[in-house]
């Protein structure tokens, strides 16, 4: 099961939801802009001062290959809402946009190459915000959309 830890964390902010997996692709996003903000490979995470130290400091992902995306300005538009976890653990982050839900999910896939990568999907509430809410995609990495049958679903796999 996905571990997931709230943490200050370099070069995002202290609003920071970090999501490891077993597969050995983890996420950090960012609760304050309500928007993805690294993908690593590797090892996690190491909790330590965010558990025992009285100051915590901003920490830094302990694997390798991380993956940022854009850094935003704060959007007013979207606002994180929190997360649910799934059956499996995996979180589903719940965002507003202009007062309607939005949903987004990431999962670790295996590519047809047998390759690991991440599967983002977004949920959309109506086509007007599926067709407003462009997403961004982090730098250097491979994007591939996946069709899904449902006009109010997208889906991307990253690989790098």
């Amino acid at each position: 099961r996905p571990v997931i830890q709230r943490s200050f964390m370099d070069g995002i902010g202290t609003n920071v939801i970090l999501v490891g997996y077993p597969e050995g692709i983890h996420l950090a996003f960012n609760g304050t802009t309500g928007s993805p903000a690294m993908l690593w490979k590797g090892r996690f995470y190491d909790a330590y001062r965010t558990w025992f130290s009285r100051y915590p400091e901003f920490e830094i992902p302990l694997g390798d290959e991380i993956m940022r995306w854009p850094q935003e300005k704060v959007n007013t538009a979207i606002s994180y809402q929190g997360y649910r976890l799934d059956p499996t653990g995996i979180p589903e982050f719940l965002l507003k946009s202009d007062g309607v839900d939005l949903l987004e999910r990431y999962e670790p896939v295996t590519t047809i190459n047998n390759e690991p990568g991440i599967q983002r999907t977004i949920r959309y509430a109506s086509l007007a915000q599926r067709n407003t809410l462009e997403p961004t995609h982090p730098h250097e990495v491979t994007v591939t959309e996946v069709e899904k049958p449902d006009n109010l679903t997208r889906s991307f796999i990253y690989q790098w």
